[in-house]
């Protein structure tokens, strides 16, 4: 079981240019990614490589991924321009025959032209740095993927302990269904009897009739279906991506529990299902952060 929220960073320098990577992951219904990165040759294809390797790991969550790269020294080169020194010492040979100068001339004389010399950057792109690339996106993926994991396992012990707590809130609404029944069919027998007490009547009818009442306000069903769920909320833990189903689950816990506090009209019973209600909430809560 895995959170959808996670963070991955890469950080990988050559002689050539230094690239950093940060990818953050967020709750989302479905895959989505916003990439924001310098638009270079190739940048299509980096962020398909991108888009293919996170659908290729995870089922749901939004994705946030920057990318920046810097050049180093190395990224330029100097370059001598040939044909415009060829012309320097043409022009001083020239020169120096015009005037009759006896001094020779050499490569002191031309390093003095400082324009014969260029600096050129190397041009990049992403195909250039495509193998390096995909090293980094790896090595970030990996981090992301491994936050995502811790944070589902601390969610996963957050639901057990909150299971363990409503699982405590059904013995006691047991415990209070139990007296409930027991007084309510008291009442009502001793109810019909005081109504009837001057005419004939078959009491095996009444007990009959109590009991369909006392069946009607009944949360045992309820209570049943409530346990069954928290039994299979758990089974789920098992699954790689159980956040829907989860979801799903909660709902119909939320719907039971409803369903309790409305049939159940008696304080306490309101208390324990209010308690119970505040339980889910607080898992609701979490598991909209689940892949």
């Amino acid at each position: 079981m895995n959170s959808m929220t996670g963070y991955g960073i890469s950080k990988v320098e050559t002689d050539e240019y230094s690239i950093n990577l940060e990818i953050k992951s967020v709750n989302g219904r479905f895959i989505t990614t916003n990439i924001k990165a310098p638009k270079l040759e190739g940048s299509a294809e980096f962020e398909s490589l991108i888009s293919r390797e996170i659908k290729s790991r995870f089922k749901r969550g939004s994705f946030d991924i920057y990318f920046s790269f810097g050049k180093t020294n190395l990224n330029q080169q100097v370059v001598l321009n040939e044909q415009l020194a060829e012309e320097y010492n043409t022009a001083i040979e020239k020169l120096k025959t015009t005037f009759s100068f006896q001094e020779k001339i050499g490569l002191k004389e031309l390093l003095g032209f400082n324009d014969i010399f260029q600096k050129e950057t190397v041009a990049f792109s992403y195909s250039s740095m495509m193998e390096t690339l995909s090293k980094n996106l790896n090595e970030a993926l990996n981090g992301l993927e491994e936050m995502r994991k811790t944070e589902g396992k601390v969610i996963e012990t957050f639901f057990l302990q909150q299971l363990e707590e409503i699982k405590k809130q059904l013995v006691d609404i047991e415990s209070l269904r139990e007296k409930k029944v027991d007084g309510m069919k008291e009442k009502l027998l001793e109810r019909v009897r005081k109504m009837f007490e001057d005419v004939q009547y078959d009491d095996n009818r009444i007990i009959q009739e109590v009991a369909l009442i006392i069946d009607k306000s009944d949360i045992q069903e309820e209570l049943t279906r409530l346990r069954a769920h928290v039994e299979h909320f758990v089974s789920f833990f098992k699954e790689n991506s159980p956040g829907k189903k989860l979801e799903f689950l909660l709902q119909e816990m939320n719907r039971e529990i409803n369903t309790i506090g409305s049939k159940g009209n008696d304080f306490a019973i309101a208390c324990n299902v209010a308690e119970v209600k505040s339980l889910l909430e607080a898992m609701r809560e979490q598991v909209l952060n689940l892949e």
